[in-house]
């Protein structure tokens, strides 16, 4: 179920072509919008979420997320507080690693880029 992004209606995957289904919400169409020629209502988010906290606003120190590796689209964005208490938590969970090559700190659990 995904929501279209002209009617914003929760619809099956049946109701979207494969090109449209592929899309992000904000620029999806189902085919009945598509054919109806149905403008997109919805609005992309201005400012990334955060993958650890899931918030777009500034943290504590008023820094807003970023992302510093080859994520693309809105993957890979994160406060730098998050990514130091993330790291923190990997390295509590496997307490024999040498914390200085732990990965947690060095590479993007995602497209494994060098941070």
């Amino acid at each position: 179920m995904k929501i279209c992004g002209a009617c914003q209606r929760e619809l099956s995957k049946d109701c979207y072509s494969k090109k449209q289904w592929q899309h992000k919400q904000y620029a999806r169409r189902c085919r009945e919008c598509v054919a109806d020629d149905m403008p997109l209502t919805l609005k992309p988010p201005e400012r990334p979420d955060c993958w650890i906290c899931l918030s777009n606003e500034a943290d504590e120190r008023g820094e807003l997320p970023l992302r510093d590796c080859s994520c693309r689209g809105e993957a890979g964005y994160a406060h730098v507080s998050c990514l130091a208490q993330y790291a923190q938590s990997k390295c509590r969970a496997v307490p024999t690693v040498d914390i200085a090559s732990f990965v947690a700190w060095q590479r993007c659990p995602t497209c494994k880029q060098g941070f």
